[in-house]
């Protein structure tokens, strides 16, 4: 019985301190950012995670004249983001891509940016506790050999893609 208390007590201390405490913050790939309170690491499983699902939100469906169907506007679009990437991240490497007409918004036919293959390997590069950058360099027909480098903040207890920089 005291053995039963003393384990009680422990537990009781245990959730009140918060130690231990995870949470979850869910991906719209399905996957699923987990982060213990107090401890922000970011592996490169985690990284890739959100990478995919920032890519993947580029793929809209759209009419014959390239009205987008899920968002009416560039502030839904951007807004659809909030908890992989920051606003501006989202604005610059994506804004240009699209245009506000009075019935809805349109993609703009071009070329999508260089991006990561998530497939290929890639630098995690801890900055500080709260801030890391992949590096990764690749080549594609269409932009040769570039190197794309992606930082990535701990805000608001999850990650998020900050900025977006590549070299050509």
């Amino acid at each position: 019985m005291l053995k039963f208390r003393r384990m009680l007590v422990f537990l009781f201390l245990f959730t009140l301190l918060g130690c231990g405490e995870t949470s979850m913050v869910e991906l719209e790939n399905g996957s699923s950012q987990s982060v213990e309170k107090g401890k922000a690491t970011l592996d490169k499983q985690t990284a890739a995670d959100l990478l995919t699902t920032f890519s993947d939100k580029l793929n809209l469906s759209v009419d014959d004249q390239m009205k987008v169907q899920e968002y009416a506007t560039k502030d839904e679009f951007f807004q659809s983001f909030s908890n992989i990437a920051s606003r501006e991240c989202v604005e610059e490497y994506y804004g240009y891509l699209f245009t506000e007409e009075d019935d809805g918004l349109y993609l703009l036919a071009s070329e999508t940016p260089v991006w990561v293959n998530v497939e290929d390997d890639f630098a995690l590069n801890e900055i500080s506790s709260e801030h890391y950058v992949l590096v990764q360099n690749s080549s594609n027909e269409l932009y040769g050999k570039y190197e794309i480098s992606i930082s990535f903040d701990y805000k608001d207890g999850h990650w998020l893609i900050n900025t977006i920089e590549s070299s050509f």
